[in-house]
């Protein structure tokens, strides 16, 4: 398994409540895709989750994430929408798991 830093939400509030760590990531599962992010950002929904105030949200601890660029770097066993190293933008609902867009 591989290291990954990600963005952690550990509680409603400012700034002061995002942190960033370290873990081990999993293979990608069989209907999912593990991506290599080159950039990130923080959208405003990601904001408002921060904040407490995005409508059915989770309480932390949690990931936020709707925007990145990357390379997809292994496909589950029954992905195959996304060829590997195929660099895309996706707006992406990493709790849900669910792919929004995918552009070229």
């Amino acid at each position: 398994m591989a290291m990954i830093q990600k963005a952690l939400i550990t509680g409603f509030g400012d700034e002061s409540k995002i942190t960033v760590v370290q873990e081990e990531i999993r293979a990608p599962a069989a209907n999912e895709v593990q991506v290599e992010v080159e950039f990130c950002g923080f959208s405003g929904a990601d904001i408002n989750m921060r904040r407490g105030t995005y409508p059915m949200q989770e309480k932390p601890l949690f990931t936020p994430g709707y925007c990145f660029v990357g390379r997809v770097s292994a496909n589950g066993s029954r992905s195959n929408q996304v060829s590997q190293r195929r660099q895309s933008s996706l707006s992406v609902d990493l709790r849900s798991g669910s792919r929004a867009n995918q552009c070229p």
